[in-house]
């Protein structure tokens, strides 16, 4: 079962088919007249050309790929890469250098220019992208260079949008090195920052193109210099590109040539089967009864493979150790099926393949193990996980079953000639009542608050007192805690029995720790007019008030014990006479604080 294809060619180049490559070396110009679309990936072939790291391909050398004042040139072409390395170059370091576009940094693209015959010794430009572009992924690339009298003008686009430009005094120096696509000349002579990855269209144009001119499916006005449009070709010169569909036919390299090369073209490309890793697995399996092994094999075009498994399918994928080669013994051990991919790779290329592998003999466990769940709650035993017919002990068929109470179920499943039986006692449980109560829901701070467990039905306690971790208990006894610090905090208390759980919270409300107050009258007239009835002690901050009223004769003619209580003037039901009254007092303030007094007070009616 394919997935995930990557840089892989649906027509495979052989050595022999390569060598047929038919160079053109004729001196003309074709004027291509079309009306032409916006810019589109329609023109990726499935045929391009691909580099493995160490192939590349000599271009040769000449006038119209000379960069020089007064020239004018494009060069664009469709990239899909694999790891840094060089996308075109003329340059050598060593003694006569020009310039290069190059992939750098995990993506990055840069393309430099130089005014002097070695590199490093006066760049004219050297430009790179912030951006990193994604491997394995098609990019259009369009470099425009316009050199003037003594200045050149550099614009680099990626996939249609402008990325890179300058402007800079002076031109870049004119190498007579050979036009490369895909590599590098190195200072001692050999090649090197080489490409791996896909090439195709490659395109070299004689003026500046206009964005609007970028990315066309055939060759268009202005005149090429140079098309690699890497398909077969029935005519190398024809103006479109007809695919045969198969690399039976003459495959060109270039369908314009190369005016007046010192050089031929030349293709240096390493005798290989495929420069591009393209593993395949065969389709899904499903094994005989008995029978829970069997050998994967995928075609060996890469250089390293690593192997994953779901074991069963739907469970995580864990690699398989010491499982390196293009060919793996598998066994499904004691499961009933598994997923399994192979992950082939060359250089940063890479290419997968699943597939699934089911046995069509006795499986047992395929409906979990017995289970408790909570009363009042449903279950869904799921059998679809083995595939074929189904008979429960109800007599239903379908591949699920639904239960709403405790018992022992089972399911017969026929698959391929095999009988498979699975059963499962499933059990209920209370569901947990979470309560509790506290002993204040506000004061000041430090307050101590006494909460007390009535929960129903759990054996485990976790009590959430709103500033600070949880505290675990198994036991049902109330719990007690100190809020040092004013602020409203929400309480959790979540009951649980192992299966299932409840939760409840309640609302405390800490002050800050302010000093208790009082203001006492020296007056009250108890004659009902709604105006100064009462004695009151008016306090705050308190949250305890004791008061004793005495006559002059140290009678105690009324006391309370309240922060609302007052006296109406009445002893005993009747009314007190009028004059001078003492009375005693003593108040507990929320911080704790103790205050204690005396006073006169005068009844007049």
């Amino acid at each position: 079962m394919k997935s995930n294809k990557f840089l892989f060619d649906n027509s495979p180049i052989s050595l022999a088919k390569l060598l047929n490559f038919i160079f053109c070396k004729s001196l003309f110009f074709f004027l291509i007249l079309i009306v032409f679309a916006p810019y589109t990936n329609s023109q990726i072939s499935s045929n391009s050309l691909h580099f493995d790291g160490s192939n590349f391909l000599i271009v040769g050398e000449g006038p119209l790929l000379d960069i020089q004042s007064g020239s004018s040139t494009t060069y664009e072409g469709w990239i899909r890469f694999c790891s840094d390395g060089m996308i075109f170059s003329k340059n050598w370091c060593n003694g006569d250098a020009g310039y290069y576009l190059q992939i750098v940094n995990g993506g990055q693209i840069r393309v430099l220019g130089v005014n002097n015959t070695v590199c490093n010794m006066g760049n004219l430009f050297e430009l790179t992208t912030t951006q990193a572009y994604a491997f394995n992924t098609w990019h259009h690339f369009a470099v425009v260079i316009v050199v003037n009298v003594n200045s050149t003008d550099v614009k680099v686009y990626m996939n249609g949008a402008l990325v890179l430009s300058t402007v800079q005094n002076g031109v870049v120096h004119n190498s007579s090195q050979n036009f490369i696509i895909g590599a590098y000349k190195n200072i001692s002579g050999t090649y090197g920052l080489s490409y791996t990855g896909d090439i195709d269209e490659f395109r070299i144009y004689n003026t500046a193109l206009l964005p609007s001119e970028m990315g066309l499916p055939i060759p268009t006005n202005p005149l090429l210099i140079i098309h690699y449009p890497m398909e077969p070709q029935v005519n190398p010169m024809a103006t479109s590109e007809p695919n045969l569909g198969t690399l039976g036919a003459t495959f060109n390299a270039d369908d314009v040539a190369l005016s007046s090369p010192s050089t031929p073209d030349v293709l240096n490309y390493v005798a290989t089967s495929d420069y591009l890793p393209n593993v395949n697995l065969g389709a899904d399996t499903i094994l005989n009864c008995g029978v829970n092994s069997l050998i994967l094999q995928t075609n060996n075009t890469a250089s390293s493979y690593s192997w994953q498994q779901s074991n069963p399918i739907g469970s995580n994928w864990l690699p398989i150790a010491g499982a390196n080669m293009n060919s793996l013994n598998y066994s499904l051990g004691s499961n009933y099926d598994a997923s399994v991919v192979v992950i082939g790779t060359i250089g940063f290329c890479t290419d997968s393949d699943t597939i699934n592998i089911s046995v069509g003999g006795t499986i047992s466990n395929f409906l979990g193990n017995d289970s408790t769940i909570c009363l009042g709650q449903g279950m869904i035993l799921d059998a679809s996980i083995v595939s074929g017919t189904y008979l429960w002990q109800d007599g239903s068929v379908s591949s699920t079953y639904t239960l709403t109470s405790p018992g022992l179920y089972w399911v017969e499943v026929t698959n391929n000639g095999c009988v498979s039986i699975d059963s499962v006692n499933v059990t209920f449980v209370q569901i947990p009542i979470a309560d509790f109560t506290a002993s204040v829901s506000t004061g000041a701070a430090s307050l101590n608050v006494i909460f007390t467990n009535s929960s129903q039905n759990a054996s485990t306690y976790t009590w959430d007192f709103g500033e600070g971790s949880p505290f675990n208990t198994n036991s049902g006894n109330d719990v007690s805690h100190v809020y040092s610090n004013p602020g409203t905090f929400v309480v959790y208390l979540t009951a649980s029995n192992g299966t299932c759980s409840d939760q409840d919270s309640l609302t405390i409300i800490v002050m800050p720790k302010l000093p208790p107050t009082l203001e006492t009258p020296n007056v009250f007239t108890p004659n009902a007019d709604q105006v100064n009835d009462e004695f009151i002690i008016r306090v705050s901050n308190m949250k305890g008030l004791e008061v004793v009223i005495l006559n002059r004769w140290g009678l105690v003619m009324y006391e309370y014990n309240s922060i609302m209580g007052y006296w109406d003037g009445t002893v005993k039901g009747k009314d007190a006479s009028e004059g001078v009254y003492f009375y005693k007092y003593k108040a507990i303030g929320l911080n704790g604080d103790e205050l204690k007094g005396h006073g006169y007070i005068t009844l007049l009616r």
